[in-house]
């Protein structure tokens, strides 16, 4: 429109030129050159006429030369439009054009075959999500305002997905906007190799920072969760999780990560079981995507992950040539996992293996050094002193800190009187309510191993009926009981528990074993020991008791010191003499009883009652391991547990017991009671003699008395004599002096 009036005006310009010039100076010059008024009237007449005819030819021209221009002009044009047509139609990319209104004016086969035909259309007309609508009103009137619009977008989900970079620029005429126009460059591909690439260097990146974490610690456990925490993001999965074979028949999630992770660690899955079970028998991988093999997935589980499993990967874990473990990751969604998640899962469990194998082997080192040094130090305890207890308590203590997961540890000894298994040493985390608690042989798990003589290994105390709980609390789960021996004699047991299922392992019951062995040498060294000074104790005893007997004249005396030497030696608690009163029928208590500070006053005891007043009547000697089952007895002493008494017998006659008491349980044996028997007849026999030779004594200073009085008496009566006849003597002397003085 602009070139058109710039033609007009020239047009118009030229015109008004050659006319003003044609008016000026036309008339001039033929007034110059001719004269004659007529030829001048004639020629004024065709000058009129050669004006238009020069003008118009003048026209012509002009007009001649601005249409070839304008030919030329609209030909370039065209030729120039058909190779920008050309141009967008061969680009391999979505081209369009819009005018200032928004319709679509101009599209390249690409954008047709992307979006459909959009030619006169506006985008509200086109039926494009509502989404994709609104990005485009936002770019097209950011470029009809004047902007060129750099956008990246993409469209779809999943495989479907598309990337896009879009430019749009407005159209300028001048200083107007004409419409504009926009290109899409699909960047699928690149983006999709851009991601792979990316994906592949953070899976790099993962992978080394796992060979890290594996060469940086030993402890397995963490490992195996930085493994899971490393794998979880890439995968996109729900749930990523470590099995680890435990004997035979379990798996068992050692890590978790993503859905129900807390909850899934520690659970037990049999390992023939569903997918992994498949893969640790058979040491391959498997990938599930979709509704094939879905039968074969353990959907026990899924009540505790609460993932209902669509998509699965599950890799083996292979140290040498055994399958330990397994590690897998799974999704609610079918087609979750591609081979390149598998390749990246495969990858991650060749460094759990490694980790496991480095854990294992370190773990394994610890524990040999662990044992070696306990096994030192209890057989330098064995060498170096005789405390039974002592070695027992060091033997419990290190069965709880060597093994892992020990909540308690106790030997129980056979009790020979009572034939009953009692705890001897006790190291534990977990406090128990009863104290007392015995079993006999046969009865309970760890009665069950000394009667059977084998080790029993419990993984679950509530799926064996064979387990005695201990309290109405929390209940153990874990129990593994070996015998104490000592060659073919069964003393007891050892045995550890815990309160977690499935806690100990074969590692766990050779090391037990060997504890239980270590007992048996210690029981053995203190039995011999022990052996050898109660037969010291009794020697010196019965010395000891044979010389008062000797010595003493006093029967308090003799009692007294025989009680000290019984009593200080032998029996430590109560201990003492009665003495009976046949006259009264009573058992007098002596007062050189030796009792506890909790012992109430030592009462005399009818005959035939209580213990000791049995023990005089029916004149046999009693051993009671229990006396709180005795209904007979008298409860002076609270504490008392068991007692032990023999009658003193001189011939057929009794003449008092001797009795002994301890807190403890059946503490008295039977060879205690042969040997107090013994000792109550060396005392019976020395109280006889003392009263014998007190008897004898009492008639000897008797008869002294006598003779002495007799002696007095003739001495008096041969003094009387004396003096009568000295009396008589002087008698007459006296007389006649006084028959002279009376003169």
């Amino acid at each position: 429109m602009q070139r058109s009036s710039r033609f007009a005006l020239r047009v118009a310009l030229l015109y008004l030129l050659f006319g003003a010039l044609w008016l000026l100076f036309a008339g001039r010059i033929l007034t110059a050159f001719l004269h004659d008024p007529d030829i001048l009237a004639r020629l004024d007449s065709i000058q009129g006429w050669a004006f238009v005819v020069s003008s118009t030819t003048l026209l012509y021209i002009a007009l001649r030369r601005e249409l070839q221009a304008r030919e030329r002009s609209e030909d370039a044009l065209r030729q120039s439009e058909a190779r920008f047509l050309t141009a967008a139609e061969s680009l391999p990319f979505d081209f369009w054009a819009c005018d200032e209104e928004g319709r679509y004016i101009l599209q390249n086969s690409a954008s047709i075959k992307q979006w459909g035909n959009l030619l006169g259309k506006r985008p509200e007309e086109t039926g494009v999500p509502g989404h994709i609508l609104a990005e485009w009103h936002k770019v097209n009137q950011r470029a009809l305002g004047g902007e060129i619009v750099h956008n990246e977008v993409d469209s779809g989900e999943g495989e479907g997905r598309k990337y896009y970079y879009d430019i749009v620029a407005p159209i300028i005429d001048g200083a107007r906007i004409r419409g504009i126009l926009g290109v899409s460059i699909d960047l699928t591909d690149r983006k999709l190799a851009e991601a792979k690439l990316t994906r592949h260097v953070q899976q790099m990146a993962a992978l080394t920072h796992i060979g890290q974490a594996v060469l940086a610690s030993l402890d397995l456990a963490r490992v195996l969760e930085k493994v899971v925490d490393e794998v979880y993001p890439f995968l996109q999965a729900e749930g990523v999780s470590i099995l680890l074979r435990e004997g035979e028949n379990e798996l068992v999630f050692a890590a978790s990560k993503g859905a129900g992770a807390g909850e899934l660690i520690g659970q037990r899955i049999p390992a023939s079981a569903g997918v992994a079970g498949e893969v640790a028998r058979a040491g391959r991988s498997v990938q599930i995507t979709g509704e094939q093999r879905q039968t074969k997935i353990y959907r026990d589980i899924e009540k505790v992950s609460g993932v209902h499993v669509q998509s699965l990967l599950a890799v083996p874990l292979v140290l040498g040539s055994e399958v330990i473990g397994v590690i897998e990751a799974v999704h609610s969604l079918p087609q979750a996992f591609s081979g390149d998640d598998l390749s990246l899962l495969e990858a991650a469990a060749n460094w759990a293996v490694l980790a496991i194998g480095n854990a294992r082997e370190h773990k394994r080192t610890q524990r040999q050094l662990q044992e070696s040094e306990v096994i030192a130090a209890i057989s330098r305890a064995l060498n170096e002193t005789l405390d039974l207890q002592y070695i027992l308590q060091l033997i419990v203590d290190a069965a709880r800190y060597i093994i892992p997961k020990v909540d308690r540890a106790v030997i129980h000894l056979q009790d020979e009187n009572a034939l009953v298994l009692r705890a001897a040493a006790v190291a534990t985390l977990v406090e128990v309510d009863r104290t007392d608690f015995v079993m006999r042989p046969g009865e309970g798990i760890a009665g069950q191993v000394m009667a059977e003589g084998a080790v029993i290994n419990v993984a679950d105390t509530r799926a064996d009926p064979r387990y005695l709980p201990l309290s109405a609390g929390p209940q153990l789960r874990s129990l593994l009981v070996a015998p104490v021996e000592s060659g073919a004699r069964r003393l007891g047991t050892l045995s550890i528990t815990s309160a977690a299922p499935h806690a100990f392992s074969s590692d766990d019951e050779r090391l037990l074993v060997t504890l239980g062995v270590q007992t048996g040498l210690a029981i053995e060294n203190a039995r011999l020991f022990e052996d050898t000074r109660r037969q010291l104790n009794e020697l010196t005893v019965l010395h000891a008791v044979a010389t008062a007997g000797a010595e003493s004249t006093s029967e308090d005396a003799l009692i007294e010191r025989v009680t000290d030497i019984i009593g200080g030696i032998l029996y430590p608690d109560n201990f003492g003499i009665l003495l009976l009163d046949t006259a009264a029928g009573l058992l007098r208590t002596h007062p050189s009883y030796r009792q506890t500070e909790h012992s109430g006053h030592q009462p005399d005891i009818p005959l035939g009652q209580g213990i000791t007043g049995a023990v005089a009547a029916s004149g046999q000697s009693r051993r009671v391991g229990d006396v709180t089952r005795a209904p007979e007895y008298i409860n002076v002493e609270p504490l008392t547990r068991s007692e032990l008494c023999a009658p003193l017998r001189v011939g057929e006659r009794i003449i008092g017991v001797i009795n002994a008491e301890s807190t403890k349980p059946e503490a008295f044996s039977e060879t205690d009671e042969r040997l107090l028997v013994t000792l109550a007849g060396q005392l019976a026999t020395a109280i006889e003699k003392v009263r014998l030779y007190n008897n004898l004594a009492q008639t000897l200073a008797h008869e002294k008395a006598i003779r002495n009085q007799l002696v007095q008496a003739e001495k008096l009566a041969a003094m009387g004599r004396l003096i009568a006849s000295v009396a008589h003597e002087l008698n007459n002397p006296l007389q006649a002096i006084q028959n002279a003085l009376y003169l």
